[in-house]
């Protein structure tokens, strides 16, 4: 059988993607994101449990909506963290962290509604109420959506091969990696000037003074050799 040996690509770095930035912030950097998030998260459940409530959008102008929409901002992240839902990044929340944000949401309707009665402001009783399930819908959905984008990075990905030569013995190399999960040959390389064909097996067919392009947009990162009559062949 050949001998096949790989060459290692170094490819230029692909842009940093949202996720990899996401999961790379230290602990603190974490902690602070969820809390701003959910201080802006607040009262915009808020804004949107007034309009379901009144159906317009008057209350924009009266003050009370905003002196609500202050206390939501300022105690909902309060309440949180009080029960320890930033002490844990979003990758790694459970189905015990959804019941957590049910009884913070809970909370934070019961400060606000207490703000409304101490304070007397002009809000419906039952927007608190209508606040506390978007907030809750909304925020378990960004945490668990956050989660999936953890494990999605945990997912090993598979490695993109390029293959020099077009003998028997690449073809042969070609059809046993289809079955191996963790390699996806992206491209052929040859020498050969009489071979005019651009694809093999839908696998595009370069020269190597075009395959730098190819490299770079394929994400290449390894290069097979052959050490048998494939290299031969492509002279």
């Amino acid at each position: 059988e050949p001998e096949w040996k790989d060459v290692t690509i170094n490819m230029p770095p692909s842009k940093q993607k949202v996720r990899d930035w996401l999961f790379g912030l230290g602990r603190w950097k974490k902690r602070l994101l969820q809390f701003t998030f959910d201080s802006f998260l607040a009262p915009l459940a808020l804004l949107l449990a007034f309009f379901m409530r009144l159906e317009s959008t008057d209350y924009l102008h009266h003050p009370h909506t905003y002196i609500g929409a202050l206390i939501v901002m300022v105690t909902t992240p309060v309440v949180f963290a009080a029960l320890g839902l930033y002490s844990n990044f979003t990758r790694h929340i459970s189905i015990e962290t959804a019941y957590s944000i049910v009884i913070g949401s809970a909370a934070s309707c019961a400060v606000l509604l207490s703000g409304v009665l101490l304070l007397g402001l002009e809000i419906p009783r039952s927007v608190p109420l209508i606040f506390a399930m978007f907030f809750c819908v909304f925020d378990t959905a960004a945490r668990f959506l956050i989660r999936a984008l953890g494990q999605r990075m945990n997912l090993k990905q598979p490695e993109n091969i390029a293959i020099f030569g077009l003998g028997a013995n690449s073809i042969q190399l070609m059809e046993a990696l289809k079955n191996n999960p963790n390699y996806r040959v992206k491209l052929f390389i040859h020498n050969d000037s009489e071979v005019h064909v651009k694809n093999l097996g839908g696998i595009p067919i370069k020269k190597p003074n075009q395959a730098k392009k190819s490299f770079e947009n394929l994400g290449i990162e390894t290069l097979l050799l052959s050490t048998s009559d494939d290299i031969n062949a492509s002279r």
